[in-house]
């Protein structure tokens, strides 16, 4: 699964999620690696999506892909700027 997560800094981080890998990845907009998580079993990797990711992230099958200029984004379905505090 694919995420974006919004930070307090305007900025996207985007989320990769393989629950049968086992793995996570987060990188920053310039594709960067974050964090690296492997070896986790399919249900953590479950349970981190549904309770962490589909609360703090958006879901890319969702929105489509991620902004890829570095300008605040907006919300596709309403046209505002994004607020990260309550997406």
């Amino acid at each position: 699964m694919k995420y974006i997560w919004p930070q307090p800094n305007n900025k996207f981080w985007n989320v990769e999620t393989d629950p049968k890998s086992g793995t996570i990845l987060v990188k920053d907009p310039d594709g960067k690696i974050l964090t690296k998580k492997e070896n986790l079993s399919e249900i953590v990797v479950k349970l981190i999506e549904a309770n962490f990711f589909d609360t703090v992230a958006i879901r890319l099958s969702e929105v489509g892909d991620p902004p890829k200029n570095k300008e605040k984004p907006t919300n596709e379905l309403i046209k505002e700027p994004v607020d990260p505090m309550f997406v």
